[in-house]
């Protein structure tokens, strides 16, 4: 299944001088200072078979897309969501690499741990249950990428919801690789369906959730009365019986790339390299996201971007120059 391009309006008008931020931009992230959740996990436990031989030497999770490994893009995307602690699930083989990379997270003014099991998605809340506290939580797979002036607008909207789930889904002309939500004629969500050959419409789950505190117990009734796995789309589907689930639909300007073979990790690494050179701006940029919630501040990431010469570094410093007046005008 290849990637879900959105119309990307190319243009400098999102720029200000010298390539800083303009003001409009940095004030979406103030809407939501104090959002609802702060714990967030990633799954980052799948061997990537589809992505071998690339993947029999080093992590799914860490293969680049373009200049970033992997696994930056749905960490940008939980710490855009008001994300402080994050727990990444991998497998035994994978997690010291894991850590090399991103450490405890106090680079990044947040706190990163590290669970080290190969396990399906059943197994996931109860292996989170001391980190999570009965806490709301966001969960996204480590192979998903989302970009869109909307998508974070919707994003930073839902992180608002102090109850109930909600899930994002995305137009397909091909889902049956992919659950779907069904939607009655008022636009409501109808049904969650696992099999899209036996479903209505196109509205494809993007690998991304945001859940309340009580997907815990959610999760255990449905384990207690089935005997197959018990997929998120399940818990979602349970959400929606409660009268408690919120689709967003992202729309056609909104991209989302399910990053599982090596068609779509080129056609995002092609995506992703469009954008920046374009813009001016970086995607998945996990240090400008701190940044920019204000988790660290400049001068840390000057010296974040101190390690190397190369582009992202480069845009680390840009900008961290950018931070003051004295420097826009230098």
């Amino acid at each position: 299944m290849k990637g879900v391009i959105g119309t990307v309006r190319l243009s400098a008008e999102s720029m200000g001088a010298q390539g800083c931020r303009t003001d409009q931009e940095d004030d979406r992230l103030e809407m939501n200072p104090q959002g609802h959740f702060k714990k967030g996990i990633i799954l980052a436990q799948s061997a990537g078979t589809r992505l071998y031989p690339v993947t029999a030497g080093i992590s799914k999770s860490l293969v680049p897309i373009y200049d970033k490994p992997m696994i930056y893009y749905p960490l940008s995307v939980l710490i855009l969501a008001g994300v402080r602690e994050v727990l990444i699930v991998s497998t035994f083989d994978d997690i010291r690499s894991l850590e090399r990379l991103l450490g405890d997270g106090s680079k990044l003014g947040m706190r990163i741990e590290y669970a080290a099991k190969a396990i399906d998605q059943v197994n996931i809340l109860p292996i989170g249950r001391r980190f999570l506290r009965d806490e709301n939580v966001a969960v996204i797979l480590a192979d998903q990428l989302l970009y869109g002036y909307r998508f974070e607008l919707a994003l930073l909207q839902a992180v608002l919801r102090p109850a109930g789930a909600t899930i994002f889904t995305k137009g397909l002309i091909d889902p049956r690789h992919y659950d779907i939500v069904e939607f009655g004629p008022t636009g409501q969500p109808t049904r969650v369906a696992p099999n899209p050959e036996e479903a209505r419409g196109n509205a494809a789950i993007v690998g991304f959730y945001l859940f309340d505190r009580h997907v815990g117990s959610i999760t255990a009734d449905l384990r207690s009365r089935r005997d197959d796995q018990v997929t998120f789309s399940d818990i979602a589907g349970a959400y929606l019986e409660r009268g408690n689930l919120h689709v967003v639909q992202l729309d056609i300007a909104s991209a989302w790339f399910d990053i599982g073979t090596h068609e779509v990790q080129m056609s995002a690494s092609v995506f992703v390299e469009m954008i920046q050179n374009e813009l001016g701006r970086s995607i998945g940029c996990i240090e400008e996201a701190a940044y920019l919630r204000k988790l660290i501040t400049a001068e840390r990431l000057l010296e974040l971007s101190a390690v190397g010469g190369n582009d992202y570094c480069r845009y680390l410093r840009r900008i961290a120059r950018c931070a003051t007046p004295q420097s826009r005008d230098s």
